[in-house]
């Protein structure tokens, strides 16, 4: 049986999905709470062994969970940058110094065209 926090908690989860409109989600936690080791009563041998299969199970299916998201997260931009940068200095290089530098000299060359701009100007005026 569920203790009331446990029911609560899976009442919010699945009001918050189906306010969201996801059904996956939903499945989700009915097929947790049908797995959930929790829902087992009983103290004798065998109800401890069926509740301990259940908590394996969860925690193998959150561990899979996790290894998914931390795939998602290595595939982002941010990581990317990272993974460049770090590698860039494993070679003795310092990309955000050579960063700084190409933005420095973009901005000297966008200052040569306004000042060249203006020259133009003032030659029609």
């Amino acid at each position: 049986m569920l203790n009331a926090t446990a029911v609560i908690y899976l009442w919010h989860r699945s009001n918050v999905a189906y306010g969201k409109g996801e059904l996956a989600a939903i499945e989700k936690l009915i097929i947790e709470f049908g797995q959930d080791p929790e829902a087992i009563t009983g103290g004798d041998i065998a109800a401890r062994l069926v509740k301990t299969i259940r908590r394996i199970a969860q925690l193998r299916r959150r561990a899979a969970e996790v290894a998914r998201e931390i795939e998602l997260l290595k595939q982002t931009e941010l990581i990317e940058l990272m993974t460049t940068i770090t590698e860039a200095k494993a070679l003795g290089g310092d990309p955000l110094a050579d960063l700084a530098q190409q933005i420095m000299q973009q901005i000297s060359e966008r200052k040569i065209e306004l000042e060249m701009s203006r020259q133009r100007r003032m030659a029609r005026v």
